[in-house]
């Protein structure tokens, strides 16, 4: 079957009272129900986009939910695909990241809920996509607005003042890759100066790893260099494993952060030092 992308119309408008929407066990005909997609397209060159998946989402609130865990007033946020917008963004068109897979070259989508771009915060919407045959799917997505990151790539912490770091938290160079990688976290730079400073923490010599070789993704181990040939934005993009599907990401959104091994991009390659 061929699929072709619907048309999309989207309107900043509340549900209407007694909107019914078909599910797919309630269809008006036999073809396929649309499916509605949140993406960013390989040609978009607008940095100030990015796209968080459902799951990436699920981990967050997990974290947040030990965070709060106790307290009384606390609601646990649901989780849905994200798009992360930079707050004033002007050139944001919500349309540019949603598209629907239908067999009908009639289709629209109607989204419902409102968000802000002058103003921080998470905005949960909702998206309905109708075909000419009457079938219908919804789907829950949210505008996430945030800070546009401050981050100058030739300003990051020099070898000196992480190893200071590290002793100051007593974890020695050439210890654990985890505690390694925590004393990273926030620092600034592109993907590779972050890995590179990590290699030379981690091996504690204080040298780059300019020479890697391929390895089975069944045999990675902490300290592994992991290379995406789309880091999810159209360009490449390394990290470093650290065990348990948890990898060391820099420039993660302008800053570095450590969370799991697989982002919104292409499937992770894992390689390792020459010599290690």
């Amino acid at each position: 079957m061929k699929f072709l992308l619907c048309s999309l119309i989207a309107l900043q408008l509340f549900a209407p009272a007694g909107l019914q929407v078909a599910s797919k066990d309630s269809i008006q005909s036999e073809d396929q129900i649309p499916e509605i997609l949140v993406i960013k397209k390989e040609d978009d060159e607008h940095d100030n986009v990015s796209i968080k998946t459902e799951e990436e989402v699920r981990e967050e609130i997990e974290e947040e939910n030990a965070e709060h865990e106790g307290e009384s007033d606390y609601t646990a946020r649901e989780a849905m695909d994200t798009i992360v917008v930079w707050v004033d963004s002007e050139d944001f068109v919500l349309t540019d990241y949603i598209e629907v897979k239908d067999d009908s070259d009639d289709c629209r989508v109607l989204s419902y809920g409102e968000y802000n771009l002058e103003e921080l915060g998470i905005y949960p919407l909702k998206l309905i996509a109708v075909d000419k045959n009457g079938n219908s799917v919804s789907k829950n997505v949210a505008v996430e607005v945030i800070e546009e990151p401050v981050m100058d790539p030739y300003l990051y912490w020099s070898y000196d003042e992480i190893v200071s770091r590290l002793s100051a938290s007593g974890v020695g160079v050439g210890g654990d890759a985890y505690a390694i990688a925590e004393s990273l976290i926030g620092m600034g730079g592109y993907c590779t100066d972050v890995a590179n400073t990590f290699l030379a923490l981690y091996y504690g010599d204080g040298s780059n790893c300019f020479d890697t070789y391929d390895i089975d993704p069944a045999n990675a181990q902490p300290g592994d260099v992991v290379f995406y040939s789309d880091g999810g934005t159209g360009y490449q993009h390394y990290a470093i494993y650290l065990g348990g599907e948890m990898s060391l990401q820099g420039n993660w959104l302008g800053t570095t952060v450590i969370r799991s091994v697989y982002i919104n991009g292409s499937a992770p390659q894992f390689r390792r030092c020459s010599g290690h």
